[in-house]
């Protein structure tokens, strides 16, 4: 009877302990990740569809919005250049840069072996079909900078500084405010020309698309420095299709562009090194 009560213990806590283990077992299992789950996905929503942004991304290929992913910090593996001379050549150090031909160097984007392809939604569907090929690629607009780099901040992980670089952007520009008006008031006229190859153009303090009004190239100069545009200007804009941000004009117009300042600019976007080269001698002219 003694010798049964014994193995009547034995079976007994033998039953618990494994009882015990396969519900340790069950805990471990349910509260630890499979390999690759995730727990929610990031998707960029954009024109031409939605795109899932990859986990843990450390190589992003730019194009055309190497100004919002430099001041994020982002691990860039490319860049994308249009034209000569490109503005951000200092910032970007040692990221290589593709310059834009005729089309896209699918082949360098390609060889950077990124993980992710970010670009602006100018991009066309073609264009966007063939970049897909070769790495997720998301879209975003530059022309409402502020909205997308909150926006680009959040998909990529960067949230907190891209409340920065805002920050840091209203500040700079309260400051260039405050000395503009210590040199010269707040009256003053300004025009902001830009030279091609080709013809002179006007810029507009800004444009509509698809329903929206936008800054445009100049939007910075007439109204986030907060510049005033001369008549000339709005009368030009007023003739214009509301669509358009410049207004092409003649070097006949130059005496009669009447205006406190002048701020000129050379070259166009997409321009070969030709045409930039045409640009700048006619201008020294």
């Amino acid at each position: 009877m003694k010798q049964l009560n014994k193995w009547g213990w034995l079976s007994i806590i033998l039953i618990m302990t494994v009882l015990s283990a396969c519900n340790d077992l069950g805990e471990t299992e349910e509260s630890e990740k499979s390999p690759g789950e995730v727990e929610e996905q990031v998707v960029n929503t954009h024109a031409y569809g939605e795109t899932v942004i990859p986990e843990d991304v450390s190589r992003i290929a730019s194009i055309n919005l190497e100004d919002m992913l430099v001041s994020l910090e982002v691990p860039l593996v490319l860049a994308t250049a249009i034209g000569s001379d490109y503005y951000l050549e200092d910032q970007l150090g040692d990221t290589p840069i593709s310059v834009w031909g005729e089309q896209l160097d699918y082949e360098a984007i390609l060889e950077s072996n990124p993980d992710l392809i970010v670009t602006s939604d100018v991009t066309d569907e073609n264009t966007y079909k063939e970049l897909t090929k070769i790495a997720p690629t998301i879209l975003y607009d530059r022309e409402k900078w502020r909205d997308s780099i909150i926006q680009m901040g959040s998909e990529l992980g960067y949230e907190e500084k891209a409340m920065t670089v805002i920050e840091e952007v209203d500040n700079q520009l309260e400051e260039a405010r405050s000395e503009i008006e210590e040199a010269v008031g707040t009256d003053k006229e300004v025009i902001f020309l830009r030279t091609t190859a080709r013809d002179l153009r006007i810029n507009f303090p800004g444009f509509e698309q698809n329903g929206q009004t936008y800054a445009g190239y100049a939007g910075m100069l007439y109204n986030d420095l907060q510049l005033n545009p001369a008549p000339i200007v709005l009368e030009l804009q007023e003739q214009t299709d509301k669509v358009r941000q410049v207004a092409e004009v003649s070097q006949e117009i130059l005496p009669e562009l009447s205006s406190d300042f002048i701020f000129v600019a050379s070259g166009s976007a997409g321009g070969r090194p030709r045409m930039y080269l045409e640009t700048k001698r006619a201008l020294e002219k």
